[in-house]
């Protein structure tokens, strides 16, 4: 590409980051997309972004499309569940109150405690909390604990599904306020 001013371009846009999308007719392979920098490597590259800012004038601001903002804030939603869920929560330990670590390997620890708890309703089952006391539990008092365990998981995962379903209505109705406003 050494001569850009014979080189025709359209549908020109900036991208999010400072260049400009756009499609040119290229002489081997027709009409192609392209992206022109003012830091291309390529001088060519340099000079169609002048020549595209010179004859456009103010290309319109660069607007994330709104599929991918939806996206975006979907994965924002699942990432903020996931540290919901794996950030604990209070617990009544008789007459102490503690932090249950929730992260995926606590929970796993919390289920097989509960499964052995159901098939030793006698035993005692020590469960060390977020404050490193260890904390001797029975079979019920286990039990309780993955129940609360499980109702916390739980009520994460209904509120992502809430802000998912707001966000699945914005994105429907191309509501770009409506996306925006989707946060955990």
């Amino acid at each position: 590409m050494e001569n850009v001013d014979a080189l025709d371009y359209r549908a020109p846009a900036l991208n999010a980051s400072g260049g400009i999308d756009c499609e040119i007719d290229h002489p081997d392979y027709g009409w192609i997309p392209f992206t022109a920098s003012p830091d291309d490597d390529e001088p060519a590259g340099q000079a169609l972004y002048r020549r595209i800012v010179e004859s456009e004038g103010d290309l319109e601001t660069y607007r994330e499309p709104l599929g991918d903002l939806a996206a975006r804030k979907r994965d924002e939603i699942e990432a903020a569940r996931d540290d919901a869920i794996a950030g604990g929560f209070e617990h009544t330990f008789g007459d102490k109150t503690d932090i249950v670590q929730t992260r995926e390997r606590d929970r796993e620890n919390i289920t097989r405690l509960a499964v052995s708890a159901q098939r030793k309703p006698d035993a005692i089952f020590p469960f060390r909390a977020a404050s490193n006391t260890e904390y001797q539990l029975t079979a019920d008092e286990m039990l309780a604990l993955h129940d609360a365990e499980q109702a916390r998981v739980s009520e994460q995962y209904r509120r992502s599904w809430e802000l998912k379903a707001r966000l699945e209505q914005a994105l429907e109705a191309e509501d770009r306020a409506g996306i925006e406003a989707v946060e955990w």
